[in-house]
């Protein structure tokens, strides 16, 4: 055959190649929100999977490539509002996984005759776990999230975390495939003994996943907790960038409060992460400011000036709210520790107090952030890329995180705090329900207004769902812009914060109550061990792929010798 003949014959492959590859990454991305079209996600890695046989040469890969690309721009299209190179950047981290997900399977599958219903799970879950941990983890737009609203699907994720669901669906994706492949071939009718194995295995955990979420929606009890009311004032992130807006933010949220107070006043208010003005809890932050012999030398001093003479009416303000309802509050503390300035992204509880009464703010139970966001909230490698990156981050001196996972109480209810995206890691949050301890729910709060009214805040309700479902525990968003939500232990969103049809870029109060159970989650007994044993797994099968090969190529040199 002439080399024009065969370049034109491997023309058809390509472009089917390219084809289901790109209709892969439209189902995935139309999977998740904003179209948040659920069921595609059971069949849209089935064109790739279909056309992967087909990849070969530079250009295959390259196509594959810019097909995963665009599934993560499309996935995180959101970050846009922050910054465009950002979103470029993480769509093409997200296309790494992709071409290593391509890689595996083709070549468990298409060279090693291992069933796609086997391999496509194992592979898709370990780089999911991958992605969750590596580069301090981005355990963002994984597939089980796209599932988040079919409750009797999702309750295996007290057993196995969102792994289990993600293995699951994958699977079926696999099998579908294995179908359609053994169909295609000359003699369909011989050979199924290739694909028995894996309808079986789908088949099974299928069944098992669909009876046990029966089994735990209908035997889960729940109860209703402390009555809470959120308040979400939707404060624009242009707005909240600016020092000078710090009291006018404060006193809007004062001023919600009073009105979620009147009548009946709930137990708990809850603000959203870091809403009132830097420092205003930290009395020995205030006292070193004022020893200073002349604020004016200050790189800042009206700001200083304002903050000493307003912080005291402040508080007062605080106590007056805490006569009717104990307060959680999301502030940026700033502390005196060994003669260094350390800012930190916390959370206080404010007890309800008689008439009065004084608040020690020196003993409030504190919460700080753990896992601070790289590139946001601290520089990693900043000796290295400090000066590079500085000047692009919000604290230019970067956050202190906290080192203890502190439980909250109210009313003899235990709770934990969750700030902005520390609830996207399972194991973190984990931590917080282990043992005896387990609290009996869960709030996280958080701004939102970076992303406007970007499908970041749909994914974000979709952690809280799962979370909740992991640890057995009740589920509370606070969130700035949307979305302010009530979940149950069994991930049932009970209610949202919706002022006229809209759910996020709204300003209002939300009130319910925070819902416990006394059911425990096998989930915090095991852990993330499910998604170990599919790296596990997929290890060992890829080394048994090559073992052949290393073993020929091992004889070859000695023979050669």
């Amino acid at each position: 055959m002439s080399s024009e003949n065969t370049s034109r014959s491997r023309a058809p492959g390509r472009w089917a190649l390219a084809a289901g590859a790109a209709l892969t990454a439209l189902l995935l991305a139309l999977s998740f929100p904003p179209a948040g079209i659920a069921f595609l996600a059971w069949v849209g890695i089935v064109p790739l999977l279909l056309v992967l046989g087909r990849a070969n040469g530079k250009r295959s890969w390259l196509t594959l490539g810019l097909a995963g690309w665009a599934f993560g721009i499309a996935g995180f299209f959101w970050a846009r509002h922050v910054t465009v190179g950002g979103m470029i950047l993480l769509g093409f981290y997200l296309s790494l996984y992709f071409l290593l997900f391509c890689a595996i399977v083709r070549w468990l599958s298409c060279r090693r005759r291992m069933p796609l219903a086997f391999s496509v799970p194992l592979a898709w879950v370990s780089l999911e776990v991958a992605r969750g941990l590596l580069l301090t983890g981005l355990p963002m737009l994984l597939l089980a999230h796209t599932q988040y609203k079919m409750l009797r699907v999702v309750q295996i994720a007290d057993l196995a975390g969102t792994a289990g669901v993600t293995f699951w669906i994958a699977a079926v994706n696999g099998l579908l495939a294995d179908i359609v492949l053994h169909l295609r071939q000359p003699r369909p009718r011989s050979g199924w003994r290739r694909v028995l194995p894996a309808a079986v295995f789908v088949l099974v955990i299928s069944t098992f996943a669909l009876w046990y979420g029966s089994y735990r929606l209908n035997t889960i009890v729940t109860t209703n907790g402390p009555s809470i009311a959120l308040i979400q004032c939707n404060i624009p992130q242009e707005v909240k960038n600016h020092s000078v807006s710090e009291e006018d933010i404060f006193f809007r949220h004062v001023k919600r409060t009073r009105g979620a107070q009147a009548g009946t006043p709930p137990d708990l208010v809850i603000w959203p992460e870091t809403m009132t003005p830097w420092g205003m809890f930290g009395l020995k932050y205030e006292a070193r400011i004022r020893e200073l012999d002349a604020v004016d030398k200050l790189a800042d001093a009206e700001y200083y000036r304002q903050r000493l003479r307003g912080t005291a009416a402040w508080r007062a303000m605080l106590r007056k709210l805490q006569e009717r309802s104990s307060l959680l509050i999301g502030a940026g503390t700033v502390t005196m520790e060994d003669g260094r300035l350390l800012r930190r992204n916390s959370a206080l509880l404010l007890p309800e107090k008689a008439r009065g009464e004084r608040t020690r703010y020196e003993t409030l139970t504190r919460y700080d952030k753990i896992h601070l966001v790289p590139f946001g909230e601290y520089v990693p490698l900043k000796p290295l890329i400090g000066w590079v990156v500085g000047p692009f981050i919000p604290y230019k001196d970067g956050l202190t995180p906290g080192e203890s996972r502190t439980l909250f109480d109210i009313d003899g209810s235990r709770f934990a705090v969750l700030i902005c995206f520390e609830d996207m890691f399972p194991r973190l949050v984990a931590e917080f329900a282990r043992g005896e301890s387990k609290p009996d729910f869960i709030v996280n709060i958080t701004n939102e207004g970076w992303f406007k009214d970007g499908a970041e805040v749909d994914l974000h309700l979709a952690v809280a769902v799962f979370r909740a479902i992991e640890c057995r525990a009740g589920f509370v968003r606070s969130a700035n812009t949307g979305i302010s939500a009530f979940v149950s232990p069994t991930g049932r969103i009970v209610s949202t914060l919706t002022v006229g049809g809209r759910d996020r870029e709204v300003a209002g109060v939300l009130r319910g109550h925070a819902m416990s159970t006394d059911a425990r989650s096998p989930y915090l007994t095991v852990g993330e061990s499910f998604g170990w044993l599919c790296v596990a797994a997929c290890g060992l099968s890829l080394a048994a792929a090559a073992w052949p090969g290393a073993k020929l190529l091992l004889l070859r040199r000695r023979a050669g010798r």
